[in-house]
């Protein structure tokens, strides 16, 4: 009797754990379907799609709603989607691009990261009353530009081919390098270790890998690929390329964590060894592209979204700290003056698409938060000073065009 009775309640138990099961699977699909058409939205409306996918994650993240399940599981995989994110963010550098700018775009880069940065530091220390690690934190969180909201309004404005945007590009491929050190430095203060020494390595081992391994990847990689594929079988060759470029990944992730510096930079500095490679770029967004599309969206809405307190939005605090934080702009809209050649409309297109904040300040505001560098009232007001619409905003193209008719 007792046999049937433990029998009859092993079955009752696996069906109610293929209920759960079932039902874990039926809200997972339910949030993936809300983030796309929620983004879809925010994007016909003129808005950066990130910040839709940012709104449902924190709505019905932990922070929110909490009807999501296995949180963790989809902010691991948001995290691979933003590694792939780096990774492209390398292979898409156009070295060609680079000589021609030259100086300029790293002007503009200096001036569109440090500018902010300092002017963040000085808004959370000065204004308000922040420590030294949580003003640092805020400025780095200012610094970076994000390249896919710039690209955007680029080809909003059907302008992407003009000297002023290559000019914004090529400054948006140097911004991410110096958001990457930044974010080291970050991970450094955040070990509690003391000495000054060990809080200059990420930015002396950063500049050194930039440098070294990017000459290294930029001249030999070519070359090597050149002579060792071609040997190879025509059916083989594709298989070998995207195995190279695994391998690079791999290697070079796991040397810069080890070396103190981001692991995200070793991505980056793994694509721009292959930058010059037309055929993995092309089989990159063949193979890869559409999944990174969605782990990119994993990582706004449940990396960064289930980390907002969306809670604290109603907070006249938090509200007020973001006001003062949109400040760090002018140092973003300052970039105008570099515009190539300098004139209104140039100075415009220049200044709006290098103050998108975007990927990286995320990123990095989270990656204070998770360190406790900052509060959960600053990490708010950072969150909802970064998802300002200025650069992104419908009427924006619109004066580029009216102006470059005029």
């Amino acid at each position: 009797m007792s046999e049937v009775a433990a029998a009859g309640g092993s079955g009752l138990t696996r069906h109610i754990e293929a209920h759960l099961a079932f039902a874990d699977v039926w809200h997972t699909l339910l949030f993936l379907a809300v983030v796309w058409i929620v983004g879809k939205i925010f994007h016909k409306c003129g808005a950066p799609s990130l910040v839709g996918e940012i709104l449902v994650g924190a709505l019905a993240g932990p922070q929110g709603w909490d009807l999501v399940p296995n949180p963790t599981a989809l902010m691991l995989f948001g995290e691979i989607g933003l590694i792939l994110l780096v990774l492209e963010a390398g292979l898409d550098v156009d070295l060609q691009v680079l000589k021609a700018i030259g100086l300029r775009g790293l002007g503009v880069a200096l001036v569109g990261s440090l500018a902010p940065l300092g002017i963040g530091i000085g808004l959370a220390c000065g204004a308000l009353g922040l420590g030294w690690q949580a003003g640092l934190t805020a400025g780095c969180t200012l610094a970076p530009t994000s390249m896919g909201i710039a690209l955007r309004v680029l080809k909003t404005c059907k302008v992407l081919h003009t000297p002023s945007a290559q000019l914004i590009i090529c400054a948006a491929i140097i911004d991410d390098v110096i958001a990457l050190i930044l974010l080291s430095q970050l991970q450094a203060i955040a070990a509690h270790r003391a000495g000054v020494l060990y809080l200059l390595q990420p930015i002396l081992v950063s500049v050194t890998l930039v440098l070294g391994l990017g000459a290294l990847g930029i001249v030999v990689v070519p070359r090597l690929m050149r002579c060792t594929i071609s040997r190879l079988p025509e059916s083989a060759q594709s298989m070998a390329r995207m195995c190279a470029l695994g391998a690079a990944a791999f290697g070079l992730i796991m040397l810069c964590d080890v070396a103190g510096s981001s692991h995200l930079l070793g991505g980056f500095l793994a694509g721009l060894c292959f930058c010059s490679d037309a055929e993995v770029r092309a089989l990159w967004h063949h193979q890869v592209k559409r999944l990174l599309q969605w782990l990119i969206k994993l990582f706004f809405a449940a990396t960064i979204g289930f980390e907002v307190p969306i809670r604290t939005f109603g907070d006249l605090e938090v509200v007020g700290h973001a006001a003062v934080f949109l400040i760090a702009l002018l140092g973003k809209l300052a970039t105008g003056v570099w515009a190539k050649p300098l004139s209104c409309v140039n100075a415009l297109m220049v200044a709006f698409a290098m103050s998108a904040w975007g990927e990286f300040a995320f990123v990095i505001a989270t990656a204070g938060r998770v360190a406790r560098l900052i509060d959960s009232t600053t990490f708010s007001a950072l969150i909802l000073a970064v998802t300002h619409p200025i650069p992104t905003c419908p009427h924006i193209p619109t004066l580029y065009q009216h102006i470059s008719h005029t």
